[in-house]
């Protein structure tokens, strides 16, 4: 197994190919521990370094890109395709993962360094998120932890220990980006977005700016002003 987790009163051992349950048998000779009959999941981890834990649940992620999450004994397919083509190209073994709740929500989140990335589920509203700087670089944080409620992070160059809140300073301009996901509409015709509508907030000297990608993602064109 490339990663053991208490889960419940299981162990669960997450494999390369496979995932399997135990429970303590208290047998006489040999191991103390029994497979579940049944329970095996022909799914396994690309790497333990993808693996992350949080409060009887964990998150890993598959060969060749999906992310699953282990609730209880049957493993959940969580990203999506558009996640799934931008985890293709990345390096699964120069990942680490980690778990954190915040205003009541639990994250997880994979840091890939090399490719400046860095992505992060909400298993509370299952929808996938990108952690970056001002500056669209990944956050530089390695791992979590909670004291009296609050969820503290470790950065893994500068060495501070910084506060995760879900509340921001609103005297600081931040740029926003928005990706939808890829859709097809389960045709092969060529297809026109016939109008784009935008809710919220624009902050006097701001803009909206929309630019469209026709070869997933590849190559996109040049952004237009629209507000």
């Amino acid at each position: 197994a490339c990663y053991l987790f208490r889960h419940n009163i299981y162990l669960l051992a997450i494999g390369a190919y496979t995932i399997e349950f135990f429970y303590i048998a208290a047998n006489a000779e040999g191991s103390a521990f029994s497979r579940v009959d049944g329970a095996m999941q022909r799914i396994g981890a690309a790497h333990s370094r993808t693996c992350a834990q949080l409060r009887g649940t964990v998150a890993f992620i598959s060969y060749p890109s999906a992310v699953y999450l282990v609730a209880e004994t049957k493993p959940k397919r969580s990203s999506t395709p558009a996640v799934e083509r931008l985890l293709l190209g990345l390096t699964l073994t120069d990942c680490w993962a980690f778990g954190f709740e915040v205003d009541g929500h639990s994250f997880y989140a994979w840091v890939f360094p090399t490719s400046n990335r860095a992505l992060c589920y909400d298993a509370g509203t299952e929808t996938w998120h990108q952690l970056t700087d001002t500056g669209g670089n990944y956050f530089k944080l390695i791992d979590t932890a909670m004291l009296a409620g609050e969820v503290y992070a470790q950065h893994i160059t500068d060495g501070y220990v910084y506060k995760l809140t879900g509340s921001q300073d609103n005297s600081v301009d931040y740029t926003v980006t928005a990706r939808t996901a890829y859709a097809d509409l389960g045709v092969t015709e060529r297809k026109r977005i016939r109008s784009m509508t935008f809710h919220g907030d624009l902050p006097a000297g701001q803009s909206i700016s929309v630019r469209y990608s026709d070869d997933d993602y590849g190559n996109w064109s040049t952004a237009r002003t629209v507000a």
